[in-house]
């Protein structure tokens, strides 16, 4: 499910991706990444998310805090692993799962090895997590923005409060589990998945006004 924020809507790639650069907005303009070969076939949403911020995906520096790979990781076309019919397009940040998508069909679904391996099976079994790699990419492109973001803190309150909206709901590497994006409207995001909350924006008094200390702070802006 998605709303708005500030007048970004997350109703299509496009209105997604101009959220992603409205939120990203103190990074270096980002260009086209080089297409992979032929034989890898790209769903449309990385087709289109290749185009237009590829170079924010050839990552050097991960203490950077990249956009699309802080905390899980997006892949570059020229990182694309096909894997028995299958391509893998995105990692967690310790390796611990990939995401895939079906050599055949890239558009549906995305799928992933996340619950076998975390329950000490074989990475080589995969669950449908998505209906579909647009809904996947959605939601961890959403998660990198809070995790990437210059201010970032955990936040614990049991429940949120009331200045804040559901912005996204969407699947992630389980197939029971869903990341919930929460916006106050004013430039601050709220990432919740798994029971875990962190807030997130782009200087402290945004967070500062809903109690977070500056030594609760997991990240700020290089300090």
């Amino acid at each position: 499910g998605v709303r708005q924020m500030r007048g970004h809507s997350l109703s299509g790639i496009t209105e997604r991706f101009d959220f992603l650069e409205y939120w990203h907005r103190d990074r270096a303009v980002p260009t086209a990444a080089k297409p992979p070969s032929d034989d890898v076939p790209l769903p449309t949403v990385l087709s289109s998310l290749y185009e237009r911020f590829g170079s924010w995906l050839d990552v050097v520096d991960y203490s950077d805090r990249p956009p699309f790979g802080t905390q899980d990781s997006l892949l570059a076309p020229s990182q694309l692993k096909i894997q028995v019919g299958y391509v893998a397009f995105a990692v967690e940040n310790q390796a611990a799962w990939s995401a895939f998508y079906r050599l055949d069909e890239p558009n549906d679904p995305a799928l992933t090895n996340a619950r076998f391996e975390m329950e000490g099976g074989t990475q080589t079994r995969l669950e449908v997590v998505a209906l579909t790699v647009d809904q996947f990419v959605t939601s961890i492109c959403l998660h990198e923005a809070v995790f990437s973001c210059p201010f970032l803190a955990g936040f614990d309150d049991e429940q949120l409060p009331l200045g804040f909206r559901l912005f996204y709901s969407g699947p992630y590497c389980w197939s029971d589990l869903q990341v919930r994006i929460y916006t106050d409207d004013e430039g601050t995001l709220v990432s919740d998945h798994g029971g875990s909350r962190f807030i997130a924006a782009h200087d402290y008094p945004s967070l500062q006004r809903w109690g977070v200390e500056r030594e609760d702070l997991l990240y700020a802006n290089g300090d």
